[in-house]
């Protein structure tokens, strides 16, 4: 069986989780390292991405994926670029790697896909110049709503969290079968 290795901020911590929902359909075993208010630059509760590639590399997977992570919004798109290449040339021993970013809905302007849209086309560009298979998924979550205070403009109503930063479970669930999809695209039309 395919193993799978998620290096992850707090996206990683609802219940369901995208990252379990994403192994669930691709049939990956999966080993999550998901720590709360983490990014390429910032190690919040936890360590930076980069700190933690070497037990992804001890773990020898199959397959790594780096996501994230809004957390990173206080940094330009060009170091954040920067600082990705060097977490990706770090994990060079596993062959294949996959960058992902996504974030909340627009209700909170700090993390939604207006802001975090840059730093979506510089880390595409920087995936794409050392061969890390790059999804965006900035504007899954769409509108100004959350669970919480919905606004009928958007699927945040359902998927975003009462913070407009996080998922929600059902968004956990939502954004591991885009991600799943994006990676393996069924051939049944089964819509996500």
């Amino acid at each position: 069986m395919t193993s799978l290795y998620v290096i992850c901020d707090s996206y990683g911590q609802t219940t369901p989780n995208f990252a379990a929902v994403m192994a669930a359909r691709l049939g990956y075993t999966l080993t999550l390292d998901a720590q709360g208010g983490t990014s390429y630059f910032f190690g919040g509760a936890g360590h930076t991405f980069r700190e933690r590639v070497p037990a992804a590399v001890a773990a020898n997977p199959d397959i790594v994926m780096v996501a994230g992570s809004v957390n990173d919004r206080w940094e330009t798109p060009a170091s954040v670029a920067a600082e990705a290449l060097l977490t990706w040339a770090a994990l060079a021993a596993i062959p294949k790697r996959y960058a992902a970013l996504f974030c909340t809905s627009d209700g909170w302007a700090n993390c939604g896909p207006t802001t975090m849209a840059p730093y979506a086309v510089a880390l595409a560009a920087a995936a794409k110049s050392v061969g890390v298979i790059f999804i965006s998924g900035v504007g899954w979550i769409a509108g100004t709503g959350t669970v919480a205070a919905p606004t009928g403009d958007g699927n945040g109503d359902v998927y975003a969290a009462a913070d407009d930063v996080h998922p929600t479970g059902t968004g956990g669930s939502y954004l591991g079968t885009r991600l799943a999809f994006a990676i393996s695209p069924p051939s049944t039309g089964l819509d996500y």
